[in-house]
């Protein structure tokens, strides 16, 4: 199979502390949104020692990597990697010299490391990305019942 050239691997961490997700708060362009935090896979990364990198990148976080919940293959080909994550310790907050801070500074975008409580996934109105409606099954399954399913599953993307 040829690789097109934006096809990528990546990423995200699921990581719930206290009943509240933690999620980026995005402005890009005057769209407003929130994502699951994560990233690309680098050449000679694992998916784990990407995704523990993303997060402590983006969240100044320390996490361990604990259970694969869900893969999914966007139109493009690319494919995202979604991880139940452990909490560790720290608070989130952009680290000074990630991209994400470098772009806070133009003031023209905004990135947020945050907890959101999962009780607010239910009535938010700003979307979180990327989406898939097999997702948001398993995020309020996992609010009534506090329990993630024990195989990885997968999902489309909207």
């Amino acid at each position: 199979m040829i690789k097109q050239q934006n096809q990528r691997t990546s990423v995200r961490a699921i990581i719930v502390k206290d009943d509240a997700l933690l999620v980026m708060h995005r402005n890009k362009n005057s769209e407003e949104y929130m994502s699951y935090i994560g990233g690309g896979v680098e050449e000679g990364e694992s998916l784990e020692e990407a995704l523990v990198r993303e997060v402590s990148e983006e969240t100044t976080l320390e996490v361990a990597v604990d259970t694969l919940l869900a893969r999914g293959v966007h139109p493009n080909g690319s494919i995202t990697y979604f991880f139940v994550c452990k909490y560790i310790s720290g608070e989130p907050q952009l680290r000074a010299d990630s991209e994400e801070a470098n772009a806070n500074s133009y003031g023209k975008n905004l990135y947020l490391p945050k907890w959101l409580p999962l009780e607010e996934l239910k009535t938010t109105t700003l979307p979180l990305y990327p989406d898939s409606p097999e997702l948001k099954e398993l995020l309020h399954n996992y609010i009534a019942t506090k329990q993630w399913p024990k195989q990885e599953i997968e999902i489309s993307f909207i």
